[in-house]
């Protein structure tokens, strides 16, 4: 038996994997399943060159492909359900949304820039959700139950169903899904001592996705196809414990947090993209309208006294309870017109027009009693304090950031065969970009009040240059360099209490916007398929240079930060995926990459009072949450255990190298207690057995119950007093059982 070969279109257009001269990995539903992958975060240990880390805030993950990585500014990685961009300008309190794994065709992690043709924020990569599409001619579906109970914590549990096929014989047809998802959670909440359990399993959540599309061809060169995606994802509490840093104790998957934490992110996409289909090349429109809507509490009640008496704790006021209420809104309004050759020939083309609007509107509310917190340590109110009484609602802080960025481009991509197998690749996207921007920030904890308003043009142009060789029907070469790009943007006003900070920096204000930054990636790379197509292997090397990159400069004391231009970086790496048919029972896969991310020269800020310049980033430096080194290694035996029962047996082992938190000693942001993060592994089991339309699994993750510390911060709970580390972990052991019926 033959390996598969996944085809994709992550040109555009439909291909083979094996013949698309750039590193990619395309996913089925089947490599999702026997991973039990419920969203990117399960499927980014075994996807060279891809990290996920929750990075930022209170555990906003940051997704960064090929070291390209950034927690704010603009996307370094684009995001695509289908067609459409979903990702969000990063940010502390929410990065962009996550799809749930459900009824899906396969997932695309395309590596390297594709900014020729997916434009501003594919920088270091893609990825792409692909949903199935409506059959014509054929009925298919399945309905799925599975339950799981997590160590330590409640049971895990989901049911889902996708249908689809003719309504009408090859004219008409529709594909639906529903799934609902609860994780019961394993933290529990405990008093700020950590001795004594106030509630159990606070981190539980529920998803809900949806989605149903009609594909309608009145004749046989056009099709129309409408559709609708739903989702919905929502959490009790952050799943971040604590870990005392000297005096208190807490005790593992415990946190002493004071209120509930509650979040909802829900978004609707709604797009409609008709195809004509030409003697010769096809026309095609796509146009999309993604809505989100992103709510969460924070707790503030450590942060408020660390940031005004340097201690988490009040002796006397052990109830003080402050809340930071969050919302995002965002609304992307796309339209791409896409033109493309028809059928084999020297001359392949793709090209087209886009138009993108998108609105992001930002509001943060920091309200609690902190009039009584500042009368029973300081025995002054709020108003004698800072000058200014609390805003109605006992609001200490209130800000508000709206954003609309529009993109206009032209794109072209073009391959030509100027002799048998070997092909010259030239793409060039030409894009103008708008940005309009309005802030206001008001309170105690931002007096005086703040505002500011303006835009900010930009006209990037992205090419990229290629060539490929096919050596034969299984193997080919291929070398690219292509340039990646994304847009400048604004920055939230900093107040003046923040001026001994910025003076640190030898700043007197804070930047009031910020530049775009780009990069160049040069790659040389191989698919080969030997033995009859019995072993695969693809890889490749590459070299990246980043330039004026967007990255955050933090102000803990105060409790502000700003976004700045941090000089240069290279990125050099190499990625391998190799795939075995041992036997007709056993199959062998491997996946490894290295990744060596740097600044590339000193970034120095403004002079300081002695003479000398703070150092901002250092050369040689690794960039943050960027580990260098990825294996996962993945075996499964095939066996018949009795006559029309089909069974298999698959372990699946990742482990990620090393990496680093924040800035090495000397430079600003440097923290020594989270600094350094260690390597981990993760080991997953899993037993399948298939029997005429029923397939039931019994799997076992995280078998050793690895707990690294994923991510760490003492900014969220002592900023000043560095007492208290906020931190996130791999999901305990967990053991389930699925029960799937396919029709």
């Amino acid at each position: 038996m033959r390996l598969g070969d996944v085809v994709v279109t992550a040109q555009k257009t439909a291909e083979r994997s094996s013949r698309v001269p750039l590193s990619l990995t395309a996913i089925t539903p089947e490599e999702m399943d026997a991973l039990g992958a419920k969203g990117i975060e399960d499927l980014a240990r075994s996807i060279p060159g891809l990290s996920y880390l929750p990075s930022s805030g209170l555990g906003t993950p940051s997704i960064a492909i090929r070291g390209i990585a950034s927690v704010v500014g603009d996307s370094t990685t684009g995001i695509y359900i289908d067609d459409t961009p979903i990702q969000v300008r990063n940010s502390l309190f929410a990065g962009s949304a996550n799809p749930r794994l459900f009824d899906l065709d396969r997932v695309e992690v395309l590596r390297g820039p594709q900014g020729t043709l997916f434009g501003a924020s594919s920088e270091g990569g893609t990825i792409r959700y692909i949903t199935p599409q409506p059959s014509l001619d054929a009925y298919s579906g399945f309905a799925r139950a599975e339950i799981s109970s997590t160590q330590g914590g409640d049971l895990n549990g989901t049911l889902g169903a996708a249908v689809g096929g003719p309504l009408i014989e090859n004219e008409l047809g529709f594909r639906a899904s529903v799934a609902q998802s609860h994780v019961g959670g394993w933290i529990d909440r405990v008093s700020p001592d950590g001795k004594q359990q106030l509630d159990s399993n606070i981190n539980s959540g529920n998803d809900t996705v949806a989605r149903f599309a009609l594909a309608w061809a009145p004749n046989e060169r056009l099709t129309i196809t409408p559709s609708v995606y739903y989702q919905r994802v929502s959490t009790a509490a952050p799943s971040m414990s604590w870990r005392g840093l000297g005096g208190t104790a807490y005790a593992d998957d415990t946190a002493g947090w004071a209120i509930e934490q509650p979040s909802r992110d829900k978004f609707v996409l709604s797009s409609i993209s008709a195809e004509y289909r030409f003697e010769n090349f096809s026309v095609k429109s796509i146009t999309s309208n993604f809505y989100r809507n992103y709510t969460r509490t924070d707790d503030y009640s450590n942060y408020i006294p660390e940031l005004l008496f340097r201690v988490p704790f009040i002796p006397g006021l052990s109830g003080f309870q402050e809340a930071s209420n969050d919302q995002v809104t965002q609304r992307n309004l796309t339209q791409e017109l896409r033109f493309s050759s028809n059928g084999p020939s020297r001359l392949t083309w793709v090209g087209g027009l886009y138009f993108q609007r998108a609105t992001y509107n930002f509001t943060q509310s920091v309200a609690g009693p902190m009039d009584l917190l500042l009368k029973t340590v300081a025995g002054v109110s709020v108003e004698q304090a800072f000058g200014v009484p609390l805003l109605p609602g006992d609001v200490a802080y209130y800000g508000n950031t709206r954003t609309v960025d529009k993109q206009f481009a032209a794109f072209g991509d073009v391959r030509y065969e100027i002799v048998d197998n070997l092909k010259l690749i030239f793409g060039l996207r030409a894009a103008h970009t708008e940005l309009e921007y309005r802030q206001f920030a008001n309170g105690p904890l931002n007096n005086p009040p703040t505002a500011a308003s303006g835009t900010k043009d930009e006209s990037p142009v992205t090419p990229k240059f290629g060539i490929s060789y096919q050596l034969d029907e299984a193997k080919m070469l291929y070398a690219n360099a292509a340039k990646g790009y994304r847009v400048g943007g604004v920055n939230n006003a900093v107040p003046s209490a923040c001026a001994s900070e910025l003076a640190a920096l030898g700043l007197t204000r804070s930047p009031t916007t910020y530049d775009s930054d780009s990069l160049w990636n040069y790659e040389v790379g191989g698919k080969f398929a030997f033995l009859d197509n019995r072993l695969s292997l693809n890889s490749s090397v590459y070299y990246t240079r980043w330039s004026n990159i967007q990255q955050l400069v933090g102000l803990p004391s105060c409790g502000f930060s700003y976004v700045g231009n941090l000089g240069s970086a290279t990125s050099k790496g190499v990625e391998l995926e190799a795939k075995a048919r041992v036997s007709d029972h056993l199959i062998l896969g491997l996946s490894a990459s290295y990744t060596n991310s740097q600044f590339a020269d000193d970034v120095l800020g403004g002079t300081l009072a002695g003479g000398q310049r703070a150092l901002i980033a250092r050369k040689g430096d690794e960039l943050v949450g960027v580990p260098k080194w990825m294996v996962a290694a993945n075996l499964q035996y095939n066996f018949s255990l009795a006559d029309g029962y089909n069974s298999s047996l698959r372990a699946d082992y990742q482990w990620l190298g090393p990496y680093v938190r924040t800035p090495s000693f000397g430079v600003t942001g440097y923290d020594p207690v989270i600094r350094d993060a260690s390597s981990y592994y993760f080991l997953a089991l899993r037993a399948t057995t298939s029997w005429q339309q029923w397939e039931t699994a019994v799997f076992l993750n995280n078998v050793f119950d690895q707990r690294p510390t994923i991510y760490a911060a003492d900014s969220v709970l002592s900023p000043n007093s560095r007492s208290l580390l906020a931190q996130t972990s791999l999901q305990p052991r967990t053991f389930g059982i699925s029960l799937t019926r396919y029709f």
